[in-house]
Order: C-alpha cells, then sequence, then structure tokens
C-alpha cells in the first residue's frame, strides 16, 4: 500500500468510527496538504516562472487533492469553517496565478513569432490546471454545505474572543485564523451540542485548544462554554507521515496543568 493510502486509511478509520459528529478540515490537511508530506506544492510565482517545481511534487500534489475531494464527497459530515473556505479562496486566486505564469521564461523554444513547449512542462501545466479546477470544486462543495447550515454570528464573536484572549502574549502568529477556526468548531459544538472534530497538519491547535479551556476553566460566567468542553465535544485529528490519529480530547483537559493523557497513532 502506498503512503497516500495509508494515510488515507488512518483518516477514514477515524471517520468510519464515529468519534465525532462532525469533522473540519483545516486548510494545512486539504486538498494539495491532504495526503502530501514534504510533497506539496511551493506556491511562488517565481518558482513557477522558472520552472522549478518538481514532477513529483506535482504528482503527488494532483493525487493528493483528488483523494481530498472524495473524501469530502464520501462523507455528508466533512466540512469546512467560513475561516478554511477564506484561506482555500486566496489559495484558488494564487493557484491560478501560478498557472498562468508557469514556464513563462524557462524551456521556451522560440522560431520566429511562435513560442512552444516542451511536451514535459505541457503535461505539467496541465496537471497544474486540474489541481486549480479541483480545488475549485472543493470549495464550491464546501460552501454549499456551509450555506445549507443557520449558526449564528452573536455567540460565534463571543467565543472568538475568549479563544484569543486566552492565547499567551508571547505567541507569534502571523494572523488567528487558527484561533478563528476553533472558535468556529466550539461555536458549532456548542450550538449543535454534537462531537466536532479538526483535522489539520498543525501543531499549533491543541495549543489554542488547551490555552482556551485553561482560560474558562475558573470563570463561572463560561460555565456552559466549559462544561461543553470538558465533555470531550471537541477533538484534534493529527496527520503526520505515518497518518492521522486523534492526538487530544477536549475532555482530557486537567484544569491543574498535569501532563494531557497522550494518544497513540492508530
Amino acid at each position: 500500500m502506498s503512503s497516500q493510502k495509508t494515510r488515507l486509511k488512518s483518516l477514514k478509520d477515524l471517520v468510519d468510527t464515529k468519534i465525532a459528529d462532525h469533522f473540519t478540515l483545516d486548510s494545512s490537511a486539504l486538498g494539495t496538504h491532504f495526503l502530501t508530506n514534504g510533497n506539496s506544492l511551493r506556491l511562488d510565482l517565481s518558482l513557477a516562472r522558472n520552472n522549478n517545481l518538481t514532477p513529483l511534487e506535482i504528482r503527488e500534489s494532483l493525487q493528493s487533492t483528488e483523494a481530498s475531494l472524495e473524501f469530502i464527497r464520501e462523507y455528508s459530515n466533512i466540512g469546512a469553517t467560513g475561516t478554511v473556505l477564506e484561506e482555500l479562496a486566496k489559495k484558488i486566486e494564487f493557484l491560478n496565478l501560478v498557472v498562468k505564469t508557469y514556464a513563462g521564461r524557462k524551456n521556451r523554444v522560440s522560431s520566429r513569432n511562435q513560442t512552444t513547449f516542451p511536451a514535459a512542462i505541457r503535461k505539467q501545466k496541465k496537471s497544474l490546471n486540474e489541481i486549480l479546477q479541483t480545488e475549485k470544486e472543493t470549495y464550491r462543495l464546501f460552501k454549499d454545505r456551509l450555506d445549507r447550515e443557520e449558526l449564528g454570528d452573536d455567540v460565534l464573536q463571543f467565543i472568538e474572543g475568549i479563544v484569543v484572549d486566552a492565547q499567551s502574549p508571547n505567541t507569534c502568529a502571523k494572523n488567528y485564523n487558527d484561533e478563528r477556526i476553533v472558535s468556529e468548531s466550539i461555536h458549532r459544538a456548542y450550538l449543535n451540542d454534537e462531537r466536532v472534530a479538526i483535522i489539520t497538519k498543525d501543531f499549533r491547535f491543541k495549543k489554542i485548544l488547551v490555552a482556551t479551556q485553561q482560560a474558562v476553566s475558573s470563570d463561572e460566567n463560561l460555565r456552559l462554554i466549559r462544561d461543553c468542553l470538558l465533555q470531550g465535544k471537541l477533538i484534534i485529528i493529527f496527520g503526520e507521515k505515518e497518518g492521522f490519529y486523534k492526538r487530544y480530547c477536549s475532555s482530557e483537559f486537567n484544569p491543574n496543568h498535569s501532563k494531557i493523557r497522550a494518544y497513540t497513532p492508530l
């Protein structure tokens, strides 16, 4: 079994065992990043123009993107938050520019006023466009599922404030998107009384969730959110080279700062 198939099976096993009612795919584990491990596309316009994307990166990213869309289609309880959709929209916009500029300077063969591309370059450009179209379809599918849900904004803004304020002032982050995704997931779990799992490859999510639980642990005004999390309503599923595994469940939180019981990969 290939490494990508092994990773996919590990994730499907988790979904099939119904460890959560709803699963949210984070951007770090979506599309080109879904099943790749260090070989996903380096989306840089200068690299694209100079033809520095390797055939392996393109091939594995295409396989990963197609598997990601198929996985989402297979399970109706796979979704994305509004923040993930925003990130995916930006990625699609940038990927579109990469496709347009790919092989823009190097390896062209010119004859008078006509420019042609070697067969290998044309093939890679075609694969990049297939990745782009698959990412667009993923966005449409996620947006359709999200638009059918009714989740109020007032409570979400309140929870987001708690999550952001709970983080260490020394935390260096280029934005608060990870915090927003955690907030949106808590919001869903709280309003719908369901278990929500965030599928990610980003180590920050566990830290964000634990810090949030620490912040609400002694505040009686936040008892409902605290109890929701202590009931195990939020789960972090982490993906790495060996596959996906349940890394943390909010029911494992210890307010006395003792170590959280570790989960081992399945």
